[in-house]
């Protein structure tokens, strides 16, 4: 089976097609590699790629001998995206080995696929909030859109841009957002509780801002 087209991007390991290349490998459509087979102790988990900020950690400690202080730095020149402590890391990068059977064509491969972290790249601890976070609200807006709608209506003013977007969302999924009424309308944004064509109230509050 071949896998999909590259979708490039240039924030981080997006820019490298990671996002796609993982989909693919946990669905069978790419098979699984790995630079060197003991980065399988690491990389098993992500398919063989690295994806967090702790791989790139863990791998260097393995192939180029860094302490877990230095593997920090390295994080750390990721993070924040400084171009010129990335280089500096390169630099040790080439010069430290874990082990001779991990030569110099090997650390600058794996170093290339390191530096576009430098660009974008989570913590797996905050990479599994975004996730969980991200599918939460997924599912609230497929099982219950009306109340979803109404709640972010809620969180962005009227006035807001984002706010003038989330209407224009709102018809486009077929919520109409009716007028304020004196006999219906809570403070905020809420789902209508007799006029079905108007599904989204608009609140009292809301209309002020």
């Amino acid at each position: 089976m071949t896998s999909r087209p590259s979708t490039r991007c240039t924030a981080g390991p997006l820019s490298e097609n990671v996002h796609n290349d993982f989909a693919d490998r946990k669905n069978g459509r790419q098979p699984v590699s790995y630079d060197h087979p003991d980065l399988e102790s690491i990389l098993g988990e992500t398919s063989g790629l690295m994806i967090y900020q702790e791989d790139i950690m863990r791998v260097a400690t393995l192939v180029a001998g860094f302490s877990m202080t230095e593997a920090d730095d390295l994080r750390k020149a990721c993070s924040k995206k400084i171009r010129e402590m990335i280089r500096a890391q390169r630099s040790k990068f080439r010069r430290r080995r874990g082990a001779p059977r991990y030569g110099r064509e090997l650390g600058e491969a794996i170093f290339n696929k390191i530096e576009p972290f430098a660009d974008y790249a989570f913590p797996k601890s905050h990479a599994y909030g975004y996730a969980l976070l991200g599918y939460q609200n997924a599912w609230l807006k497929v099982n219950y859109p009306v109340e979803y709608m109404a709640a972010l209506l809620t969180s962005f003013p009227r006035r807001q841009g984002q706010g003038v977007g989330l209407l224009e969302r709102s018809a486009q999924m077929g919520i109409t957002v009716g007028v304020p009424d004196v006999n219906e309308s809570f403070a905020e944004y809420a789902p209508s509780l007799s006029r079905p064509d108007d599904p989204v109230r608009t609140g009292r509050r809301a209309q002020r801002r």
